[in-house]
């Protein structure tokens, strides 16, 4: 049944009498237990979440905590910031601290720099070989080099020759050094303008010290004592000081060095902390049979010798020495005398001739009738043994080939024909009493053979001995035969007392121009060649 108008205004009605006003409602003061409250979207009643009410102010809680965070690492940060700013602080003071005193060492540097250049200028070092361009060149000597530097000035227009200069080159038996002492003008050729400097083997110092040229005296001249004194206003570094040479002009034209060796710094103005350097071609001393000579002021040394005198002929009253060529005549007169060998000739007449040889030489022989007079067999066979050597002398190193043959050969009606008899053969080479080679071959058949003896052959005479022993078989009876043969080593030593160089002194050789220069070879005399220049090369020929 349909509700009339009536029901429901009284059930309105009844649901206003029971409704309450939001006024009427109780206040809380907080939302605990609380879960939701009535809300109106629109015409529709709903129930929103108490939470929903809380968001805006967990989001703002939430974006404060995480600007918090970023406040306190922004802090963390500027802190290490701040440390790394005071570290870099630091370390650019320390820079600058450095290059500071890297300015002051360069400036020091730059002053020593000026002052070897200073010192240069004054004092040149002048190497030939690096102007040149020509590092392994050897000159003959400072003449040769002064002459190539000097042709090298006139290509180039650099004058390198001022007095007080020290000229080094490559020579024949290592560096050596020369000053040059004279005026550069016209003094250069002058070989008293030029002294040693140093040379190898003479030791090393820290450098030298011009003492004329960096403390030029207004009048006069320096001494040793002087010029020392005057290193006490010099601005020489200790470890300079160790083995410097000083050098000074002592009087017009004429220098003196002294190096210090002094074992204390402290010694370094002491004129007794310094000796002489180079002595200028002069002996410091000679020692005789132990004995040490001093030279005097001059650099002289007086040395007396007892002159012996040596007999020229063999003397038996005499006490004196005999000249060796005495001696090898002698010698070899006895040999030529003294029995080594014999040989037995049959003839055709039916004699027999037997010759009593030396080492060179037959010494003597005779004639008898074949059998010899009775009292044994006859001798049927022999040994023929021969030697020779390819040359009689040799130089030093030269080769040298023994040949030598045997054979065991039938006398009698068969001479001539070989027995086919082995030998052995004994092969001796000896240099006086000295023993250099020796050798027995066993079983030797009839032929000719030949030895290298060039590695067993010593400076002097060898005499080369072959001996050949032939054993009968069935008698046991030995035949013997010795050969001698000797030969001479010589050393060759070529040497001439003539200057090539004085030529060119003299103005130099012409084209075809001939020189004769004597020369002498150790056992041949003197000889001498022809020296052509023809310009281009200098051709030695002998004459």
């Amino acid at each position: 049944m349909a509700l009339s108008q009536a029901d429901k205004n009284e059930m309105l009605n009844a649901i206003k009498a029971e409704s309450q006003s939001m006024d009427e409602l109780p206040v809380v003061a907080s939302l605990d237990g609380i879960t939701t409250l009535p809300a109106i979207r629109g015409t529709e009643v709903v129930s929103a979440p108490v939470s929903l009410l809380r968001k805006p102010a967990d989001d703002a809680a939430k974006s404060a905590t995480t600007a918090a965070l970023n406040a306190t690492n922004a802090t963390l940060q500027a802190n290490a910031a701040r440390d790394a700013a005071s570290q870099a602080a630091t370390v650019a003071a320390n820079a600058a601290t450095q290059a500071r005193d890297a300015a002051t060492a360069a400036n020091d540097a730059t002053t020593q720099l000026q002052k070897a250049i200073e010192s240069a200028r004054r004092h040149p070092m002048v190497l030939v070989n690096d102007i040149l361009g020509d590092p392994e060149r050897v000159f003959a000597d400072w003449s040769a080099a002064k002459d190539a530097l000097a042709a090298h000035s006139q290509s180039d227009g650099d004058e390198y020759m001022s007095i007080g200069c020290v000229m080094i080159f490559r020579g024949s038996k290592g560096w050596e050094s020369w000053q040059f002492i004279g005026n550069s003008d016209n003094d250069i050729s002058d070989a008293t303008k030029w002294i040693p400097f140093a040379t190898a083997g003479t030791g090393s110092g820290s450098g030298y010290y011009n003492v004329t040229a960096l403390h030029p005296l207004t009048t006069g001249y320096y001494t040793k004592t002087t010029a020392v004194a005057k290193l006490a206003e010099a601005d020489i570094d200790d470890e300079q000081k160790r083995g410097m040479i000083i050098t000074f002009e002592s009087a017009a034209g004429k220098w003196e060095d002294y190096r210090f060796i002094g074992t204390s710094l402290s010694t370094f103005t002491n004129p007794g902390a310094w000796e002489e350097y180079g002595s200028k071609n002069t002996v410091r001393s000679v020692t005789v049979n132990g004995e040490k000579k001093t030279p005097d002021a001059e650099g002289n040394v007086g040395i007396t010798i007892n002159e012996t005198e040596v007999d020229d002929s063999l003397n038996p009253d005499s006490t004196n020495p005999v000249q060796n060529g005495v001696v090898t005549a002698k010698l070899s007169e006895l040999e030529s005398g003294t029995l080594f060998n014999n040989e037995v000739i049959e003839n055709e007449d039916g004699t027999v001739t037997v010759q009593l040889k030396s080492k060179s030489a037959v010494i003597t022989d005779f004639t008898i009738p074949a059998g010899g007079g009775g009292g044994g067999d006859a001798a049927g066979t022999k040994i023929v043994l021969n030697a020779s050597l390819s040359a009689s002398t040799i130089k030093d190193g030269g080769s040298a080939i023994l040949t030598w043959s045997y054979d065991h050969q039938f006398t009698g009606e068969e001479a001539g024909q070989s027995t086919g008899q082995k030998a052995t053969v004994e092969i001796t080479v000896k240099r006086g009493i000295v023993t250099t080679y020796s050798e027995t071959k066993q079983n030797v058949s009839k032929g000719t053979y030949t030895l290298d003896l060039t590695k067993y052959l010593l400076l002097g005479t060898s005499d080369i001995y072959v001996t050949a022993t032939a054993t009968d078989p069935t008698t046991g009876k030995q035949q013997r035969k010795p050969a001698y043969v000797s030969i001479k080593v010589v050393s060759l030593n070529l040497s001439s007392s003539y200057n090539v160089a004085s030529g060119l002194a003299q103005g130099g050789y012409d084209l075809h121009d001939k020189v004769e220069i004597p020369y002498a070879v150790s056992g041949a005399g003197t000889k001498s060649v022809i020296l052509y220049v023809d310009g281009v090369q200098r051709n030695l020929h002998s004459v």
